[in-house]
Order: C-alpha cells, then sequence, then structure tokens
C-alpha cells in the first residue's frame, strides 16, 4: 500500500492516546498525533533515496528493519528519565515511546502482509511477508497500480479511518493524516509522470 498508510496509523493511534487524554494537555496530545501517523509513514521516507539511487525495492533497505525504530523508541523512552516538567514531562515521552512504536508495527505489518520487508536489516535483508506484487506489463505504473487490488485495500482503508476518525475529537488527526495522503498521492503521481 502507498497511500493510507497514515490513515492506518491514525487509527492505530487513536487508542491509545482515548486512554491517557485526560492526562495530557491539547499541545501534548497534538505532538503524540503527529508522532504516531509520522511513524505510520515513516519507513517510506526512504522513497526519495530509493528512485534517485535505481533500487528496484525500497523494502528491503535498512528502513524498513525493526532495529533502527526499536533503538529510537528505546532513545525517546529513555527522554522520560531527564524531564522533571509537568507538561512534556515523564508521563509524555513514554507514551510517545509507545504512540512511536505503535505506529512504526502498523507500518511494517501492512508491507509484511503487502509484498514483504526485510524486517530484521541491517542483519539480514532477506525479506519476509507474502510475496504479493503488481503485474507492471505494458503502461504507466501509478495506472497499473490504480487497477490492482490493493487499491481495494486502500479505499477499505479510506473508508474506515472515515468511519473511525469522525468528530470535531479528531480533527487534528484527521488533518496530520490526510497531509500525508495528499504528500503520497503528489509524489507517487510526480514519480509516475517523470520517472515512468
Amino acid at each position: 500500500m502507498y497511500f493510507t498508510h497514515s490513515l492506518a496509523g491514525a487509527i492505530v493511534t487513536k487508542p491509545l492516546i482515548n486512554r491517557v487524554e485526560n492526562n495530557f494537555t491539547e499541545k501534548e496530545k497534538t505532538a503524540l498525533w503527529f508522532v504516531g501517523i509520522t511513524a505510520s509513514v515513516l519507513p517510506d521516507f526512504d522513497l526519495i533515496y530509493s528512485i534517485f539511487n535505481h533500487l528496484s525495492n525500497h523494502r528491503d533497505f535498512i528502513t524498513h528493519g525493526i532495529f533502527i525504530y526499536l533503538l529510537m523508541v528505546t532513545i525517546i523512552y529513555s527522554l522520560s528519565f531527564l524531564q522533571d516538567k509537568k507538561e512534556f514531562g515523564r508521563k509524555f515521552f513514554k507514551t510517545l515511546a509507545l504512540v512511536f512504536l505503535v505506529g512504526i508495527a502498523t507500518h511494517l505489518l501492512i508491507d509484511i502482509l503487502a509484498g514483504g520487508i526485510s524486517l530484521l536489516a541491517p542483519f539480514t535483508y532477506k525479506v519476509l511477508g507474502l510475496p504479493l506484487t503488481i503485474q507492471r506489463g505494458t503502461g504507466n505504473w501509478l495506472t497499473v497500480y490504480l487497477k490492482s487490488w490493493y487499491m481495494i485495500v486502500e479505499a477499505l482503508m479510506a473508508l474506515s479511518f472515515g468511519l473511525i476518525m469522525r468528530g470535531k475529537k479528531y480533527f487534528t488527526a484527521r488533518v496530520f493524516a490526510l497531509f500525508y495522503v495528499l504528500v503520497a498521492l503528489l509524489s507517487f503521481v510526480s514519480i509516475s509522470v517523470v520517472f515512468f
């Protein structure tokens, strides 16, 4: 999947933030939403590098391995021991570490189910997951993708997001998630036009 990782990130971040929302200020909750949703698209930030270096599959790059993110979660959690403030303090950084981990895990799980990833990179680059690929055939890559079964999954994810993230309470989360969907759409259209 390419377009709706951020929507999935918002969906899985929601119960975490709802559970602790009374413990945090609006600024803290906004930061948690931002990190949870951004983490759900973070592994795909390697696409720019992959395109310019003509890599055939960005999912077997280190950014789709779990170890780099476990290190990041450890650092974020460790920051909680250095905080004495009430706002953005210990509880916040402990929750932030969990939200980040759940966002990353969402992305990696979706990619495992939709083609596979090098989960254990950099120790091994063996791809783990379901080997589901798009038959490229002839034509523009984006057009082929839009006609694939992946688009059914993307549409179901968008529908689920719309149903689950209703209400004023989730306005910030919707803005963050839809921003990344827009970035993905614009990026893939641009890449498709320029490179394929």
